[in-house]
């Protein structure tokens, strides 16, 4: 995922196709254009949406002087919550009162789980110092991790690859237009200057009948009128 969203992570759109396929062939883009393309997608949709890119356009009116007083400010959350419904994503459930995975099951011996979560009523201490930052994981990745890694950039390597052809395509329809359209025009400019010659040729046959007009009127004066 590259544009923002608030839903459907797991999606590629053709927005996040096309900044692929541009960054890899090394193409310049005009990002804000793209912004104002996606919010108004967003915005045009058949269910309302929420509006991507609030700090980018907070900054761009505190920026120029526009007034966001009558705004409220949200601050964003230094962590993620994790509620119920974010649990049952990740399919875990409760069972016997512990959190478990769905395909592991309850197990008797392990303790309660320790997620905090909404929607449950748990005592927290006030003054329990805050939790620690999660250590670093290994760099080495997870045959299952990297197996879904590599079979979505292998999705997303065919279908910029599918794009990329689609893109030649056109590219060579619109080379066969521009062909077609030349000849054509070719072939108007060829009849325009046929039907300039003949013109030429009728303003010649017009001069010349004035011409044996004028002689006939002169060499060959008409009859005189009879005698009454």
């Amino acid at each position: 995922m590259i544009v923002p969203r608030k839903g459907h992570h797991d999606e590629v759109n053709h927005y996040d196709v096309f900044l692929l396929d541009s960054i890899l062939l090394g193409r310049k883009l005009d990002f804000s254009y793209i912004m104002i393309q996606h919010m108004n997608s967003v915005l045009c949709g058949s269910r309302p949406k929420a509006l991507p890119y609030g700090m980018i356009l907070t900054k761009v009116f505190e920026h120029f002087g526009v007034s966001v007083l009558n705004t409220t400010a949200l601050v964003p959350k230094a962590t993620d919550t994790i509620n119920t419904l974010t649990l049952k994503r990740m399919k875990i459930f409760k069972e016997n009162g512990q959190w478990v995975e769905k395909s592991k099951g309850f197990d008797d011996e392990s303790g309660p789980s320790t997620l905090p979560f909404e929607g449950e009523d748990m005592d927290a201490d006030e003054d329990a110092p805050p939790p620690s930052p999660p250590r670093p994981r290994s760099h080495q990745p997870s045959s299952s991790t990297s197996g879904i890694n590599e079979d979505q950039f292998n999705l997303l390597s065919g279908r910029i690859d599918s794009l990329t052809s689609t893109v030649d395509g056109m590219q060579l329809a619109v080379n066969d237009l521009h062909n077609t359209a030349t000849t054509i025009q070719a072939t108007v400019d060829g009849i325009q200057a046929t039907v300039g010659g003949l013109q030429s040729s009728v303003d010649g046959i017009t001069s010349m009948l004035h011409a044996l007009y004028s002689y006939l009127g002169t060499g060959f004066p008409p009859p005189p009128p009879p005698e009454i």
